[in-house]
């Protein structure tokens, strides 16, 4: 009876959080009911050694003291000076981690887009609805708890528009709900949203969260996405994008390392700074940024105009969509061709050259003698002029066997 008034994720949270500590505490012989500081204390710095969060502390705190008052026994003094020491302590080691998520590159949200189309192809729908999530999550700046608490009965997609409402936010607790917005915009040209939304609508139940958790790639299980693993499909899939998107050419060579490197910093909440980040380096007005993040007051907007205030974020995301894509893609009209009237040299780099009859044991055991080609000595021959290029095949700028000797004189190596 003690436990059923309150809030059901109130109190589960709480009863974890204790079932956790007794387990604990009786395995290192410290008495739990009630509870001794010594123990609270042993059992944070545990904690704190296992490399908790900033969060887990204070949410440890409040569970004991709320279960000591539940079942009516004496609690320890929570306000003790070194408990609080090792609170501050660990906020001020892992804090600064949570806050300074690191926003996604404008091509890694390319390389989603993508990889979205390709597992559609492959009919791997699971992960193309997971990919499809977390496109919404970047374009709509959500948290990741913030797209979890989302009833797939409650999206309405328009033309150029999905709209949503999660039902339980972080500051949101009066179960009104939080709107959110995603426009049909995209920086590589993929019709992301609408392909999505196609294969999303046989997956619509009456269920109170957005997607579950992938089993593989074809199938979700029956319950809701969880943090670690999430985290791991997505930079999985990320990986394999970044492919996709080089084999499509909207990614370099040369980019693939930095952009890798730059996936394993990536959390879920960096879903949630990627446009707000953007927003901010291209000075977008703060009133815009601050309904794009739904903030409680974006400034000095009148909030009773609340049907207008999506449309200022979606113009928004959509203003950033746009200028991602010019920043790497060419505008004809900026380049102007001017005629030069001197002759352009081409590089020129020496070469090795065999027999094309070479037997095949012959260049494997590299039991052969190369000649050395030079196009400003000879556009048809080795220097040495001994072996013609139309008998000749070239084996590269590094000489695989012995060089002759001829060659070696006329070059002066």
């Amino acid at each position: 009876m003690a436990f059923e008034a309150g809030g059901f994720r109130t109190i589960r949270q709480n009863v974890r959080n204790w079932e956790k500590f007794e387990e604990w505490a009786v395995a290192h012989n410290l008495r739990v009911y009630p509870p001794t500081i010594v123990a609270v204390m042993r059992y944070a710095v545990h904690l704190s050694g296992q490399g908790c969060g900033p969060a887990v502390l204070p949410s440890f705190k409040y569970a004991v003291s709320w279960i000591c008052k539940r079942l009516a026994m004496s609690c320890p003094e929570m306000g003790d000076a070194r408990f609080k020491a090792l609170i501050d302590k660990v906020h001020a080691d892992r804090g600064k981690e949570l806050k300074e998520a690191v926003p996604l590159p404008p091509k890694l949200i390319v390389a989603l887009e993508v990889f979205l189309a390709r597992m559609i192809f492959e009919n791997k729908k699971a992960a193309a609805v997971m990919i499809w999530w977390v496109l919404i999550l970047i374009y709509a700046s959500l948290r990741f708890d913030d797209g979890i608490h989302v009833a797939p009965t409650s999206l309405q997609m328009s033309d150029d528009v999905l709209l949503g409402v999660v039902w339980q936010t972080k500051v949101d607790r009066k179960r009104r709900g939080t709107r959110f917005a995603v426009p049909a915009c995209s920086i590589s040209g993929t019709e992301w949203l609408k392909m999505g939304w196609e294969i999303f609508q046989p997956m619509v139940t009456d269920r109170d969260y957005f997607i579950g958790e992938l089993k593989n790639e074809k199938e979700f299980n029956p319950s809701p996405i969880t943090y670690s693993r999430g985290l791991s499909w997505l930079k999985c899939f990320m990986l394999h994008g970044l492919m996709e998107a080089r084999t499509l050419k909207f990614i370099e060579v040369n980019e693939l390392n930095g952009l890798e490197e730059a996936i394993r910093n990536v959390t879920w909440h960096s879903m949630r700074v990627t446009m707000l980040s953007e927003a901010v380096k291209a000075r977008v007005d703060d009133k815009i940024v601050g309904l794009q993040a739904n903030w409680k007051d974006p400034s000095q907007l009148v909030l009773k105009y609340a049907r207008q205030r999506k449309e200022l974020s979606v113009a928004m995301v959509k203003e950033m969509a746009d200028k991602f894509r010019k920043g790497w893609t060419p505008d004809p009209d900026h380049f102007v061709v001017e005629e030069e009237d001197d002759e352009v040299n081409e590089p020129v780099v020496i070469e090795f050259i065999v027999k094309a009859t070479l037997p095949e044991k012959a260049l494997q055991s590299s039991d052969f003698r190369c000649h050395i080609f030079d196009r400003r000595v000879s556009d048809e021959a080795a220097i040495c002029g001994r072996l013609r290029m139309a008998e000749a095949v070239s084996v590269g700028t590094e000489a695989p066997g012995m060089i002759c000797h001829f060659c070696k004189y006329k070059a002066k190596i």
